[in-house]
């Protein structure tokens, strides 16, 4: 199982390097944001207060306008799951593609 796991990073290590660089841009895009949301914050807690339970565990923000909470709402509990299962979906694909294209799926 572990030569199975190193072959497979090492044959989708471009790819890996790129999304962990895309990842990490956007939530640098994310993180540039904080300061615009940090200067409403009093609004935007007291619209998050008023919000119903059941969407409020999707956000599942505690505290929104701290820089953990607003990351965690905005990338963590959204965009970041997202991410992952679209890469996976993909790595997979290539895995399953390029081994047949090399005639070693067999």
């Amino acid at each position: 199982m572990n030569g199975l796991m190193s072959k497979a990073v090492r044959d989708q290590r471009r790819s890996l390097i790129a999304w962990s660089i895309g990842v990490g841009a956007v939530v640098a895009m994310y993180a540039a944001f904080y300061p615009s949301i940090k200067s409403s914050a009093a609004d935007l807690q007291a619209y998050m207060d008023k919000l119903p339970d059941a969407i409020r565990n999707i956000v599942a923000a505690e505290d929104y306008t701290s820089p953990v909470g607003y990351l965690e709402s905005e990338f963590f509990n959204t965009m970041g799951p997202l991410i992952v299962v679209i890469f996976t979906i993909g790595a997979g694909a290539r895995a399953i593609a390029g081994e047949e294209e090399s005639g070693t799926l067999d």
